[in-house]
């Protein structure tokens, strides 16, 4: 019997599994009541994805807990936290990070498997966002590198196979590109507004990554520094940011009512997976730990703003700090000079007011527009909600017996642990 546990434990199936349903149940526990049934796909995607990257990183790592913790960081640090909230804005980035699993990943899967694997997500990167397009490159270079893998039931000869899977992709993406209105898309009319447009999605206060998610921005980093021990998933991040980058910089209007780099969202996970398996002299030293540890608090504290409130509450938002108030919110999509950092310190303090009761009350002049905001508040997931003196008393029973069952499950596996050594 001992030994039977012991290899549910360590059965990797079991663990993935039981990491997906942690992560779904999480992120569900944040949706406003009365949403649509469709909109828990969403939370599925959201969950997929961290799993996958965790089950990437634990076999390249060997150590699942380095896996769990990057998975974590993906979800609750990075602008995938709010958009797992909207439907079908994580499709995208789903599809194209297991199109990287299938072709330079640690599958276990044979070649003729993994080659439908790599072409079906592929495919579906090309055609459920017109944005995925624009990753064709990148998908031809994955292609190429499942072909060329090697492994003992692999061809000789990997150019029939990659010539193959790229012209079904390349029909794939004229097909898809023919039904795109090519007359809304223009384009910047000068060098430096394209400079200026990269600087924005990557360093700016306004939709940069420093902002929404810095830990992206190391993981890159590191890729580029050549510090990532697997060569082709650092330049798998690198391929991914700069397949959505440059062309995006190019567009005259990229930004928009959206929350952080919406864009870049298909290269956050890339990123942090280089993030997980980069190790930098400096890192082994632990030089590199307070930087990580600030990362993931500011993208925590600045992407659970995101699941506070509607996007359809940002010209109130906007009218508390202290910006004129547009005849529509529509304005304030079509704006990019206006500034989200004190729209944000405004949603926060406005969240704050309407869920701690010991703070002060605000002005009265804006205290209904404080009322109006509060009630359409999103509860956001239970694991980050700032509860009210209410909430905190319900919930707290349930605190003490997860914290019980969560002891008590720790403690039977050390001792099954111990059992199995000895």
């Amino acid at each position: 019997m001992t030994a039977w546990i012991a290899r549910l434990r360590e059965s990797e199936k079991i663990w993935a599994g039981a990491l997906f349903g942690g992560l779904w149940l999480v992120l569900v526990s944040g949706i406003p009541v009365g949403l649509r049934a469709q909109g828990l796909l969403s939370q599925a995607a959201a969950a997929a994805l961290g799993t996958l990257l965790a089950l990437w990183v634990a076999r390249a790592c060997g150590q699942r807990r380095r896996g769990l913790a990057i998975a974590l960081a993906a979800l609750f640090t990075t602008p995938l936290l709010p958009y797992a909230f909207v439907e079908r804005e994580l499709t995208l980035s789903l599809l194209l990070f297991t199109a990287g699993f299938f072709a330079i990943g640690p599958t276990r899967l044979r070649a003729p498997l993994r080659d439908l694997g790599v072409l079906f997500a592929s495919a579906g990167v090309l055609l459920c966002d017109a944005s995925g397009l624009l990753l064709l490159p990148l998908l031809v270079w994955l292609v190429w590198c499942g072909a060329a893998r090697e492994g003992a039931e692999r061809p000789a000869d990997p150019k029939p196979r990659f010539y193959a899977t790229s012209s079904l992709l390349v029909v794939l993406f004229a097909a898809r590109a023919w039904t795109l209105d090519r007359q809304t898309i223009a384009w910047a009319s000068s060098p430096f507004d394209w400079l200026v447009h990269v600087h924005g999605f990557l360093l700016s206060l306004n939709k940069g990554l420093l902002l929404f998610a810095p830990l992206v921005l190391v993981g890159l980093w590191r890729s580029f520094r050549g510090t990532v021990s697997n060569r082709l998933a650092g330049r798998f991040a690198l391929f991914a940011a700069a397949s959505l980058i440059v062309p995006f910089a190019g567009l005259e209007r990229w930004s928009d009512a959206s929350w952080g780099p919406r864009p870049l969202l298909a290269a956050i996970a890339p990123a942090l997976l280089a993030l997980a398996l980069s190790r930098s002299e400096r890192a082994r030293r632990g030089g590199h730990r307070r930087w990580i540890i600030a990362a993931v608090l500011c993208g925590l504290a600045v992407n659970t703003l995101g699941t506070a409130l509607p996007q359809t509450a940002l010209a109130d938002v906007a009218e508390l700090a202290g910006i004129p108030h547009p005849a529509t919110s529509g304005e304030l999509r079509q704006d990019p000079a206006w500034i989200h950092p004190r729209v944000n310190a405004t949603l926060l303090g406005v969240w704050l007011v309407a869920r701690l009761p010991f703070l002060p009350a605000p002005d009265a002049s804006f205290a209904p527009a404080v009322e109006r905001l509060a009630a359409l508040a999103l509860p956001g997931p239970v694991l980050l909600r700032v509860c009210d003196a209410g909430e905190r008393a319900a919930l707290l029973p349930m605190a003490l017996v997860l914290a019980f069952l969560g002891t008590l499950g720790w403690t039977l596996l050390v001792l099954v642990r111990h059992a199995a050594r000895s």
